[in-house]
């Protein structure tokens, strides 16, 4: 089962997607600007001088909005489609140390038996009479 949607938070493309039990969410073309680099100091970068070379810009999203957001969306999903378990990884062990404590809430409120396992960054969700 493959399920992609998108969504629009203050002017922000997001894509949330389940391919097969496997969940990621992630900004769509994230705005950037272009970085002016001085080859003197740099000489390293002056076999880049024809790429044009850009830096992620420090957006100052609403986490928690979109975090509210995408967490009720997903839980629609689950119980809409009857999805049983699903893994999903974080991008550090800062973020997966968030996400552990984020999901250890959300089961405490959901009315489904889910479980989940950690394995690094790596979660595993599944419904506990499953298995």
């Amino acid at each position: 089962m493959i399920i992609k949607e998108n969504l629009y938070i203050e002017d922000l493309h997001y894509i949330l997607r389940f391919n097969h039990h496997d969940f990621s969410f992630y900004l769509d073309r994230p705005p950037r600007t272009r970085l002016n680099i001085n080859f003197k100091k740099h000489p390293e970068m002056a076999l880049f001088r024809d790429d044009p070379i850009y830096e992620d810009v420090n957006l100052k999203l609403p986490a928690l909005k979109i975090f509210n957001l995408v967490s009720r969306r997903i839980e629609q999903l689950i119980y809409k489609y009857k999805i049983q378990y699903w893994t999903f990884s974080a991008t550090s062990m800062k973020k997966a140390d968030v996400y552990e404590k984020l999901l250890a809430r959300w089961m405490a409120r959901t009315s489904m038996p889910f479980r989940y396992d950690r394995l690094g960054q790596n979660f595993y969700v599944y419904l506990q009479n499953n298995f």
